[in-house]
């Protein structure tokens, strides 16, 4: 036994050694801590920088102008150690998606680092499949992990989908139609879709698309211009694009037709459009209406590509109206509703800004969240993540600016730049501190696999709001904090079908460490004095 430990840590520690930056990496074992080799995966790499205010947005006007998530395949060598590369050779981001094999074992795989191996134990996988056992359905799947971390999965189709155990929130389409479910599959065994046969047939336009809010992989119309929601779907919000004009998230009115349901309705006003002048603009140029909210998020209200050497958007209502300029290889460039006049200076080439983060050892760190926010112009902010040489390319930006450090796991930092450095920046990034504590139940057992919630309450702290899942010794720790902040610490959960809750008002970093006990706060009924 102990001359078979020591040949797995020597083949471990010779795995980890051919780690490289380049590559996202995973060995993988089985139940008894075997190697797994020959095991499949996939993996959704992340692009190296987004645009926030265009997270929910499904356009063909934005294919080729931002960078796209890559699907990358790998196979397990005979040790059980799986590399995901470019085929490019393009550096990698983190990474999720799932292995699986022939055996039918499987395990998800969460921000796979580059040049950061995870070791991952493979268990048996559960089948999801129709009563008939012979239909054909697509599964657009999401796991959700116990801290509200959602694992993107690629589109799965056939008969069966097998994958690992957990929950997810799916969008299935099938001959009949699309239905929303949420899945609890369980490890080895089947789970028999209940997908409703009828519902309400949407008949659409050309030059219309359509998804569900949060879901612009999921293209309602790819199959052509009618689609039919099922049972739940009937109730999920839509984003619908009709000849350039975004309308709000609207929901199907009900009750379900037997007739089609004209989509947009034809009987809503169409939003005038604006000429804006764009003589001399690249041909690839798109400018996007965009309305901001009192909590900083954005709504997309229209898009246009240049025609008759001008924009035709959407006039936005009154409000914190913007226009977002994006064009191959040029900055994105944010202008004021109420300023524009004209769309000649709207795109420019800037200066590619490239961030090289260092730990305060002067080692690269990987897959550091940054956020970059030209001056003046926030809806043009993009976020991106550091590849496995610690290396952030955010694309051409604009000066003057700030740089920002928005990752749980470091301090949030902010660095202002007068102009966008050629040579690249350096940034040490600042470890920040610990809060450490405990989860118990009122008996003093403890608490295992609870989820607790970390708020900053005055909003300061980027994210403002946290979640880690205690270990089997119920232990749980945030990293990236201020020392002076009072932070809210607190965990909700059910057992034994009551909720029992905790809470810790003025939680600080740095200090000897804080204990959740969880108690029941459901009521209990008492009977009435004197019986």
């Amino acid at each position: 036994m102990f001359v078979h430990r020591l040949a797995q840590a020597l083949l471990l520690a010779s795995g980890l050694a051919a780690q490289s930056p380049e590559q996202c990496i995973a060995w993988l074992r089985d139940q008894h801590g075997k190697p797994v080799p020959a095991a499949h995966g996939t993996l959704l790499c992340a692009p190296p920088f987004t645009l926030p205010a265009l997270a929910d947005t499904r356009t063909p006007l934005l294919a080729g102008l931002l960078p796209a998530t890559r699907v990358l395949s790998a196979t397990a060598d005979a040790h059980g150690w799986i590399r995901f590369t470019d085929p490019d050779r393009l550096p990698l981001h983190a990474g999720s998606g799932f292995v699986t094999t022939s055996a039918g074992l499987g395990a998800l795989l969460v921000r796979l680092r580059p040049g950061q191996a995870q070791r991952l134990q493979l268990e048996p996988l559960g089948a999801v499949t129709t009563h008939s056992g012979s239909e054909e359905f697509t599964l657009f799947a999401r796991a959700v992990l116990p801290a509200g971390v959602l694992v993107p999965l690629p589109p799965l189709a056939g008969t069966s989908v097998r994958l690992p155990a957990g929950i997810y929130e799916a969008w299935i389409a099938s001959a009949d139609g699309f239905a929303w479910q949420r899945l609890e599959v369980r490890s080895g065994q089947n789970l028999v879709l209940s997908l409703p046969t009828s519902g309400q047939v949407v008949a659409t336009s050309a030059g219309t698309t359509l998804h569900p809010v949060g879901r612009p992989d999921v293209d309602l119309l790819a199959r052509g211009p009618q689609c039919t929601l099922l049972g739940t779907a009937l109730a999920a919000p839509l984003v619908t694009w009709h000849h350039g004009v975004c309308l709000a998230p609207g929901v199907l009115p009900g009750p379900a037709s037997p007739k089609p349901l004209a989509w947009p309705p034809t009987t809503s006003e169409p939003a005038p459009l604006v000429p804006v002048p764009a003589t001399g603009l690249p041909a690839d140029a798109v400018a996007i209406t965009l309305l901001r909210n009192a909590a900083g998020d954005y709504r997309v209200l229209g898009a246009s590509a240049v025609r008759d050497d001008a924009f035709h958007l959407p006039e936005p209502p009154a409000g914190d109206s913007w226009v977002l300029f994006l064009a191959k290889g040029r900055a994105p460039i944010a202008v004021a509703w109420s300023l524009l006049r004209t769309a000649r200076e709207a795109t420019t080439a800037g200066v590619p800004l490239v961030v090289s983060a260092r730990d305060e050892r002067g080692l690269p760190l990987a897959d550091v969240a940054l956020e970059y926010e030209p001056g003046g112009m926030a809806p043009a902010t993009v976020r991106g993540h550091t590849d496995g040489r610690g290396r952030a390319d955010l694309g051409p930006a604009l000066g003057p600016g700030v740089l920002r450090v928005r990752d749980e796991r470091f301090a949030n930092q902010t660095v202002e730049l007068d102009a966008i450095p050629a040579a690249g920046l350096q940034l040490t990034v600042q470890a920040g501190s610990e809060l450490r504590g405990k989860a118990t139940w009122a008996d003093g057992s403890v608490a295992r696999g609870i989820v607790v919630t970390l708020r900053d309450p005055r909003g300061l702290l980027q994210p403002t709001q946290r979640a880690v899942a205690t270990d089997d010794a119920g232990a749980f720790v945030f990293t990236g904090l201020p020392e002076d902040h009072a932070l809210v610490v607190f965990a909700s959960t059910q057992r034994e079908g009551r909720t029992w809750t905790a809470r810790i008002a003025a939680a600080r970093a740095a200090a000897e460490g804080c204990e959740l006990v969880l108690r029941n706060e459901d009521p209990v009924l008492q009977p009435p004095a004197g019986r």
